[in-house]
């Protein structure tokens, strides 16, 4: 069953491909592509036409983006990962603090430690997350560098210019078919009238 599918899937992208779609580059110097798509529904012409450029536009800018990006999102888990890490000794500063009210000054050293603990942790994620926040915004510059710009030139407007037969082609084309029917009535006829004569 699934091969059926596919192979009906295959010969209908072969048949648009070969019949329907028509993609160009107009000019070897400009990086401009011509993507043309002809069928009989001018509305399936052009919902395809525009989707067919926005799903190769997205695929192009993703794998142009995929490293740079999977570097990004690496830095932002990172950063965000410290900054919790730094809140939270900051939390446990105040809180070592707040846990001893009015203390006895003999015994300091239960507010003092582990308040210069949470500080000093506090302190060494500050600086971490300084370096790993410049590193972002240079993953973010970087990820727009390599991003490439694609600007859709020209959008298909209904209603859509149909192509007619020229009256010359018509002419033409039909003059080849009459002769073709003519020559193959006359064929025919004889070999009726021979077969006839010969019984």
């Amino acid at each position: 069953m699934f091969r059926l599918k596919d192979s009906v899937l295959g010969k209908t992208v072969d048949d648009i491909r070969k019949n329907c779609l028509s993609v160009d580059k107009p000019d070897k110097k400009l990086s401009i592509i011509k993507v043309d798509v002809k069928t009989i529904d001018e509305n399936f012409s052009k919902i395809f036409n525009e989707e067919l450029v926005k799903n190769v536009n997205n695929f192009y800018i993703q794998t142009k983006t995929q490293k740079s990006l999977t570097n990004v999102k690496i830095l932002q888990r990172k950063v965000d990962s410290v900054r919790n890490v730094m809140n939270g000794a900051i939390y446990s500063a105040t809180a070592a603090i707040d846990a001893t009210p009015n203390l006895n000054p003999t015994k300091q050293v239960q507010r003092i430690v582990p308040s210069q603990k949470a500080q000093f942790s506090a302190e060494t994620n500050k600086a971490m997350l300084s370096n790993l926040i410049q590193s972002l915004e240079l993953g973010k510059i970087g990820l727009l560098k390599e991003t490439p710009l694609i600007q859709t030139v020209d959008i298909p407007v209904y209603p859509l210019k149909k192509e007619k037969f020229g009256k010359l082609k018509g002419l033409v084309l039909g003059g080849m078919l009459l002769m073709f029917f003519t020559c193959m009535f006359f064929i025919l006829k004889r070999l009726f009238i021979l077969t006839i004569n010969e019984s």
